[in-house]
């Protein structure tokens, strides 16, 4: 079934479409993304799925709305395997922005088509 859906998205020269992911402030240890400095728009994390430019990030504001961050620059981290830093940018307000198609897998990961 998932062979089905990604040759749907195949570039030209037979490439298949990267998918982007979204991820969420918070989270438990060991899978968790937090602000390393939020006036820097700067992330830290920890996470199996490691996020890579252009994928999203969703936060609760202080003012009651979630904002909708994308990703602009990932540094990879080898020890632990799971960490990385990124930095991000505000791309707007839940529900105010136009996101992809959302595709969830098996395991509640939520990504874009």
């Amino acid at each position: 079934m998932l062979m089905n859906l990604l040759k749907r998205f195949k570039k030209k020269g037979g490439k298949t479409k990267e998918l982007s992911r979204m991820y969420e402030i918070g989270e438990v240890w060991d899978s968790a993304v937090q602000w390393f400095k939020f006036e820097d728009r700067r992330v830290v994390g920890w996470k199996c799925r490691r996020p890579k430019v252009g994928d999203f990030i969703k936060c609760d504001l202080q003012s009651g709305k979630v904002g909708i961050f994308r990703f602009t620059e990932v540094k990879l981290e080898r020890d632990p395997p799971d960490m990385f830093f990124g930095t991000v940018q505000d791309f707007g307000y839940e529900g105010e922005v136009k996101l992809p198609e959302l595709y969830v897998r098996p395991k509640g990961e939520i990504r874009f088509i």
